[in-house]
């Protein structure tokens, strides 16, 4: 069975639930933005709920109904104030139009890397200056380039228990990169040592971001990079409408 890795949350909690050196830096702006949040790729909500949690409000959007039912199931076994802070809309981002706007607007853990093509962005872009109030900021990470990844690796993991059925399994990872397309194709393959089952074989397709082309694309959409922090994996990025009045200049470095 092939398919994006999108339709497995189960997996995907599995792969990337641990994932919190970045949390620090997004709770901090939603504090020094006071109002809103909207999250682009708000998945199983890794970054939604502990947002929540703190208090902020937010509105999450992803295109995978099943990111959305996993968090849904998460959000159930919330108190009753953490989930009146949290909701979740099924759409593409890219034509996104809620008709309302937010204090600040993030898409965290390499979000934009779907966004395969300059349009693609362009159009994301677009959506995210519709939903920004006066003043308001996007934040955003991207994956750092590395030289070792992006020459293709193999990874595995000789055992652990299938985060759905609870059989031993087999991990492996296989990444792979296109420079002339600036695409990152990484295939994963989980296979069933102690029962008959075909190997689960899951996929992702990313675009890797290089800062000076980032950072172009970004004042082609009429946006200036406020601040730039490292993240450890990833590059984060605090951007403004350009020439606007922004709470995020005061973190300008």
């Amino acid at each position: 069975m092939t398919d994006s890795l999108y339709g497995d949350p189960f997996v995907y909690r599995m792969l990337f639930d641990g994932r919190e050196h970045d949390l620090r830096w997004y709770l901090d702006l939603a504090t020094q933005a006071s109002g809103e949040i909207l999250e682009i790729g708000v998945g199983t909500g890794r970054v939604a709920l502990p947002l929540a949690r703190a208090g902020h409000s937010v509105v999450g959007v992803d295109r995978s109904q099943a990111m959305l039912q996993s968090l849904a199931a998460e959000l159930d076994r919330e108190r009753v104030d953490v989930r009146s802070r949290l909701s979740s809309i099924c759409a593409d981002a890219r034509s996104l139009d809620l008709g309302r706007r937010f204090a600040l607007v993030l898409c965290p853990f390499n979000g934009l890397a779907h966004q395969l093509e300059d349009d693609d962005l362009t159009s994301l872009l677009a959506a995210v200056h519709r939903h920004l109030e006066p003043g308001g900021c996007l934040a955003f990470d991207v994956l750092a380039p590395d030289p070792v990844r992006l020459g293709g690796s193999c990874s595995s993991v000789p055992w652990l228990r299938h985060p759905r059925t609870g059989d031993v399994c087999r991990y492996d990872e296989e990444l792979s990169y296109e420079p002339a397309t600036e695409r990152v194709r990484i295939r994963m393959t989980i296979r069933f040592m102690q029962v008959e089952r075909e190997p689960e074989i899951l996929t992702l397709e990313l675009r890797q971001f290089f800062p000076a082309a980032l950072e172009r694309n970004l004042g082609k959409a009429g946006f200036e990079v406020v601040q730039q922090v490292d993240l450890g994996d990833s590059l984060g990025y605090l951007c403004a409408p350009v020439g606007a009045a922004s709470w995020g200049r005061v973190l300008r470095r």
